[in-house]
């Protein structure tokens, strides 16, 4: 299986170090999630990404993560939760 990381131009220069040493099989693409494609992937992730966006916008990630997903495919999320409010974050919102 091969990893592809799709991160903002930023992040991609200071992941290249952190790829070399993990493991060659990931490759690393830069974007802008809202307005490239995302590449084709078995496995589309979003960590601490949703909770940044209005529902609009989270609703436009998501379906370009089911766009991308091979079929078969995974869409794995990892969010923190938080209040309607964005106070704090809670155990059981």
């Amino acid at each position: 299986m091969h990893q592809l990381r799709f991160a903002a131009r930023r992040a991609r220069r200071e992941e290249v170090h952190y790829r070399s040493w993990i493991d060659r099989s990931i490759r690393i693409a830069s974007g802008n999630f809202f307005q490239d494609r995302l590449p084709k992937a078995d496995v589309v992730t979003m960590g601490m990404i949703l909770h940044d966006w209005n529902l609009e916008k989270r609703m436009q990630l998501i379906r370009a993560a089911y766009d991308a997903l091979s079929p078969g495919g995974a869409f794995i999320v990892v969010e923190a939760l938080i209040d309607n409010a964005r106070r704090e974050m809670c155990s059981a919102c």
